[in-house]
Parts: C-alpha cells; structure tokens; sequence
C-alpha cells in the first residue's frame, strides 16, 4: 500500500513522465504517473508484466493540478485536485505488488533512461507508505495541514503531545514540549 501526490502544471500537451519508479533503465516496470496526451494517468506493473491503468478527463495547459495515486489491497485509484476520478478494482490491480522493490531508481519529469520528459511544472512530490484516504488526500489538496482527518486516529482515548525547539537561525534554543 503506497500514495504518491504531486503538483503538477501541464505545458504543451505531449508524453511526459511526472514521476516514475522503476527497475534498473527498464520502462513500465513498477508504476508511474504521467501525462497521457492531453490525460493524466497512473499506472501499475504486477509481477505477470500486466499494465494496470486509470486515466482522467482532458487536461488544461497552464493550470495547476494535485495529483494522487493510491495502490491498495483494493486496487488502484487517480485523484485530481481533491477528487476521485478513476480506479481500477480488478483481480490485476489488487494483486500488484509494484512499489515493493525500494533500492530502484525513482524519477520525477522524466521517465527511465530521462525518455518522455515532462513539459511542464512539478513540485511538492511526495511518496507515502502507506494508502491516504479520499478525506487525507483532499486535505492535502485543501492544504488544511491543521485538520487530522477521522482515518488518522484509533477511536481510542489518546494523548497527543508535541516539542518544539526554536532556532533563531543560528542557534537552538531550549525544547519545550505540552503536557
């Protein structure tokens, strides 16, 4: 179970990898996010070679979007800009196991071996461990960083705590931490 989420702006509408984790120099090998045309897409490589893909609706130049892919024990899902607009729950795309082979190269803007390069604008990509929910992910997109949603609890009784340590730029200060 991973989520990749990224932003993204679209320049002249080609083929370009957004961000792409592969085997070795080999294409199409584990997954990736990119640009489809004029489409977002997020795809998935089981063990079997099987390409497991969800696209979106047109995209438009020179805006700015939020993408997320999730891969989960449920298949695999495309959000953009907070929603979701395609999944994938067939037998293949429950079964991929793509993203287990962590020492692999990882890209962004590019593909394996920097073919199909993205044109256009990426920041702020992230790689989590584990599937965000749809009410994480709009958050993010939301960016509500202050807002813990309901899944990121136990239901239990629970103490939250923090430290901080001020910097002054130069120097750490003393750490305080709540009670």
């Amino acid at each position: 179970n991973f989520t990749v989420t990224v932003w993204v702006k679209a320049g002249v509408q080609t083929n370009g990898g957004v961000l792409e984790k592969s085997v070795g120099t080999l294409i199409n090998t584990q997954y990736l996010l990119f640009e489809e045309g004029n489409t977002w897409s997020w795809r998935i490589v089981t063990p079997a070679s099987v390409f497991v893909t969800v696209v979106s609706s047109v995209i438009t130049t020179d805006a700015w979007y939020y993408l997320a892919g999730v891969k989960n024990s449920s298949g695999i899902f495309l959000y953009v800009n907070g929603a979701l607009i395609a999944s994938n729950t067939s037998s293949f795309a429950r079964g991929a196991t793509a993203g287990g082979v962590s020492n692999q190269e990882f890209r962004i803007g590019a593909l394996a071996q920097n073919n199909y390069p993205f044109n256009g604008t990426i920041d702020e990509g992230y790689v989590f461990n584990r599937s965000l929910s749809s009410q994480q992910i709009l958050a993010l997109y939301q960016n509500r960083t202050d807002l813990i949603v309901a899944q990121e609890t136990s239901g239990t009784a629970e103490v939250w705590s923090s430290c901080v340590t001020p910097n002054d730029g130069t120097t750490d200060g003393s750490t305080v931490c709540s009670e």
